[in-house]
């Protein structure tokens, strides 16, 4: 469902300047192994948070109703804001853990990712693009398609504004919220995910360029 995936806040490690985000499957929610999630958290140019990243992550805001694996094989998810839909309204705000799991078992993932080498950029040339006109767009522009790691980072780290949904590698529709509106859609910054939409739909792009 467009816009059904919204996460407020995310947050970096003191030591390790970074951003911890959630990631589901295109299929959605809880489709992804240990090994999966480990996989799908390297394809966006990050890895799987560690407990103290997440439990970081969660002080300064964070807030995930799925559980998600984390490096050490542990299943976990980070609340804020405790209600009906999530564990009950009388649940105390923080990271809930189902401990060791089977690494077979299906749940999300929880992906950390460092300081870019790059830069990130929302790209619209022509107007809007379809999937393939958008990968296209960013290789002509000597650039390629963001991953959503690279896009999360940049905007908790180097500070990308935009209000623009694009195209990410993963084929997902993200949005951009760094300065809240009624245009943007909602009343608090973060990264909107937009889902998998078909890939004729046309949108925006965000693309990846390494520094010279």
């Amino acid at each position: 469902m467009e816009g059904s995936l919204f996460y407020i806040l995310m947050s970096h490690d003191l030591l390790h300047p970074g951003v911890v985000f959630p990631y589901q499957h295109p299929r959605g929610r809880y489709q992804l192994s240990f090994m999966e999630a480990k996989q799908a958290c390297e394809e966006q140019d990050s890895t799987l948070a560690t407990p103290e990243q997440l439990i970081q992550a969660w002080k300064e805001g964070l807030d995930c109703c799925n559980a998600g694996w984390l490096a050490d094989g542990t299943v976990r998810f980070p609340i804020n804001q405790p209600r009906v839909t999530c564990g009950g309204p009388n649940l105390l705000p923080g990271v809930r853990s189902y401990g060791s799991k089977d690494k077979k078992r299906l749940y999300d993932g929880f992906c950390f990712s460092s300081a870019l080498k790059g830069k990130v950029y929302s790209f619209q040339p022509k107007g809007k693009m379809n999937q393939t006109e958008a990968q296209q767009a960013c290789q002509s522009d000597g650039a390629q398609i963001a991953t959503v790691g690279q896009l999360y980072a940049a905007w908790w780290l180097a500070g990308l504004n935009g209000c623009k949904a694009g195209w990410l590698a993963d084929g997902s529709v993200r949005r951009l919220i760094t300065l809240p509106s009624r245009k943007c859609g909602s009343s608090k910054p973060g990264i909107r995910s937009l889902g998998f939409p078909p890939p004729e739909r046309k949108y925006g792009v965000y693309c990846y360029k390494l520094d010279d």
